[in-house]
């Protein structure tokens, strides 16, 4: 048996989740478990500007290396990251809340302490986060040892937030710790038949297709899911959502699955197959084309992370991770697939204004290898599915959520995840100023990401989502000068400006070292990516 403290044995499970960096901010009722991560070595406060943009850190972090950390202040400092924390539960995103809350004392008392709603209802922000998390307790001397590691463990295996509510006087008492409990391995007796059904459907099947979505990424099958393709030889799509949880230069992936608002002869491919398999399918308004999807499930085999549904028939025992895992060991004697993945076509004169026409071409070509992206809610996040990512790249991105100014802020967890990956943050100009003062944590953290600021005079998903209205005045923001906004927050920041197709290939021809601020100049304040046109011509039918 061991003795130490609570706040000692929190940060030890954190840490045993994989987990380097805490973000968050400092309040009197968490100074100390603040003074907890800085006497250690293996653990680091990153001290974001302000805690919405503590959790969108913590969420990129997450996205890039399977769970992370928050530690905010009761009150004030929880509810401000409410949106974020809620964002976590809606994409599956497993991020650990620390909350430092007043004594145990003042707390069962209802005492009108300082950051309460002074009516004495001092569990109401416990009430509050129980929706929007796998689990939202407050942790005594008596449960701590139990409780801290069962709380990690269930952020890790649901993939969604918990908040772990830690009194002052707690996180000082002592405790005593035994031997792990034994895990009890649970046997999902139903995986093998599950798989044997899907191996036969897909082996008498004619015109087969795989269809990737966001559950893949969410809950790591990534490479489960590369190898069932190979193994099959699947042509295999991906969904909006899904976007970067399958490789894009596999021979047999064929591109983008946009629905009716995507490629026409994509959606036929899919929607016309004898026999669809999804894996991790989010049936999302976003995904579906507003719902339009024809995804019929009398010919759909769903691989889900907690089921599979087999034509229609659900199999509670039958996990994705488990049914993929048995027909990874399969043979099949299907024949070799080689599709043609969609590339967008470059065709622009060096002065031609930046249009979506003009711009994501380029951007296609000059993708790093290997790299992050996290893509805002807006014109970018309807455009860069459709982006052909090379090898090793990744997207980040809220398509369930969908809160701007997420994107900034994920950019800092995915850099200090991965110092020396390359990080791009696309971020459209309304976007950013929600969220544009992490530009400082970016300096303070000599972080290098590449942002780019998509200047097209203000909302112009807004525009596009209400035809009846596009020119309101609630669509417009101020113009700001983006360069100066950059010297004010991170001083030293090369930031350069690109209003034709020409100068954005001289810009990314540039070797910028440090972190590089890149404004997209669009005239055009209607101009979208054919996606959400698309979209914006359904709505005014």
């Amino acid at each position: 048996m061991k003795t130490t403290t609570v706040k000692a044995w929190l940060f030890d499970c954190i840490r045993d989740a994989g987990i380097k960096i805490v973000f968050g901010l400092p309040g009197d009722y968490n100074f100390g478990l603040c003074d907890e991560i800085e006497t250690r070595e293996d653990l680091r406060m990153m001290h974001m500007r302000n805690e919405l943009n503590a959790g969108y850190a913590a969420d990129g972090y997450a996205r890039a290396t399977g769970a992370a950390a928050m530690i905010t202040t009761y009150g004030v400092g929880d509810l401000s990251a409410v949106n974020a924390t809620a964002g976590a539960f809606s994409e599956s995103v497993p991020l650990i809340h620390v909350v430092g809350s007043p004594d145990s004392d003042v707390l069962e008392d209802g005492k009108l302490v300082h950051h309460s709603l002074m009516n004495g209802d001092t569990d109401a922000y416990l009430r509050m986060h129980e929706p929007i998390t796998a689990a939202a307790e407050r942790i005594t001397a008596e449960t701590a040892a139990e409780t801290i590691p069962r709380l990690i463990d269930l952020a890790l295996t649901e993939r969604k937030p918990v908040y772990i509510e830690v009194p002052q006087d707690t996180a000082d008492a002592e405790i005593t710790l035994t031997g792990p409990e034994e895990k009890q391995e649970v046997e999902n007796v139903d995986s093998w038949w599950a798989a044997d059904a899907v191996h036969k459907a897909v082996e008498e099947a004619e015109r087969p297709v795989l269809l990737v979505d966001v559950g893949v990424s969410r809950f790591l099958q990534e490479e489960a899911v590369l190898q069932f393709s190979r193994v099959y030889q699947l042509p295999t799509y991906q969904t909006m959502q899904g976007k970067s949880a399958f490789p894009e230069d596999e021979p047999q992936y064929g591109g983008v699955y946009g629905a009716a608002f995507g490629p026409e002869y994509i959606r036929k491919q899919v929607e016309e197959a004898d026999v669809i398999v999804t894996a991790g399918l989010l049936l999302s308004d976003f995904n579906t084309s507003k719902f339009q999807a024809e995804l019929d499930e009398n010919k759909r085999i769903d691989l889900q992370p907690d089921h599979t549904m087999l034509f229609g028939e659900r199999i509670d025992q039958a996990l994705m991770t488990d049914v993929l895992r048995e027909l990874g060991k399969r043979e099949s004697a299907r024949g070799k697939v080689e599709l043609e993945t969609p590339k967008l076509v470059k065709h622009s004169a060096k002065n031609q204004r930046l249009s979506s026409t003009v711009y994501y071409p380029i951007l296609e070509e000059a993708l790093p290898k290997g790299g992050i992206l996290t893509v805002d809610t807006g014109s970018f996040s309807y455009g860069m599915p459709y982006v052909k990512l090379p090898e090793g790249c990744r997207m980040f991105s809220q398509g369930s959520w969908q809160s701007i100014g997420y994107a900034l802020p994920a950019a800092v967890g995915a850099a200090a995840a991965e110092p020396e990956t390359p990080v791009w943050c696309m971020i459209g100009d309304g976007a950013l100023q929600l969220t544009v003062q992490e530009l400082s944590t970016m300096h303070v953290e000599k972080m290098a990401v590449k942002i780019f600021i998509l200047n097209n005079l203000g909302y112009a998903v807004e525009r596009r989502l209400h035809p009846g209205r596009p020119h309101a005045d609630y669509n417009d923001i101020p113009l700001w000068d983006y360069a100066a906004v950059t010297a004010a927050f991170a001083p030293g920041a090369v930031v350069d400006r690109a209003e034709t197709a020409g100068e954005l290939e001289d810009v990314l021809a540039k070797q910028v070292d440090g972190l590089h601020v890149i404004e997209l100049v669009v005239d055009d304040e209607m101009d979208v990516p054919f996606h959400l046109q698309n979209l914006s011509e359904s709505i005014e039918e």
